[in-house]
């Protein structure tokens, strides 16, 4: 079980570091959901510049670098998918799930999006806390019953 854990928490960072190919880094015309699809081809294939074009302002001041937003994602997750998207003025979310190596597990979460200079970004700190909530749920199977 530790070793489940340990494999998931460093997916989730690796990937909310990231984070969800590309073309180009997400102009104005693109969808949230188009900027989640290419930020996940785009870490799943270890292109870290394109990654690095897809995420907020404010979360480029959150990473050293940016090789650490793709940085394992490639060989941990086997699959994903992106779904429809929620708008809310400034703010996206996007339905996504990554299915995990080794332990086949599905982890579906909401990708946060922001819209700056009117072009969608990855915002990798409320991000991230949507990956730690699917997390935390799947943990619960593990835990002993009362």
């Amino acid at each position: 079980m530790r070793k489940v854990f340990i494999l998931l928490l460093s997916l989730c960072i690796g990937v909310a570091a990231l984070v969800v190919v590309g073309c180009g880094g997400g102009g104005s015309s693109d969808s949230p959901e188009q900027v989640v699809e290419k930020f996940v081809k785009a870490t799943m294939a270890g292109d870290a510049d394109t990654a690095y074009s897809l995420i907020s302002e404010d979360s480029k001041d959150e990473i050293e670098s940016k090789e650490e937003l793709v940085e394992g994602v490639g060989e941990g997750v086997s699959d994903y998918s992106v779904g429809g998207a929620s708008v809310s003025g400034d703010t996206a979310k996007v339905a996504t799930s990554l299915t995990l190596k080794d332990i086949d597990f599905e982890m579906k979460f909401d990708m946060i999006l922001v819209k700056e200079g009117g072009a969608w970004k990855i915002d990798l700190a409320q991000t991230q806390t949507e990956m730690e909530k699917a997390l935390e749920e799947f943990m619960k199977e593990f835990e002993p019953e009362e």
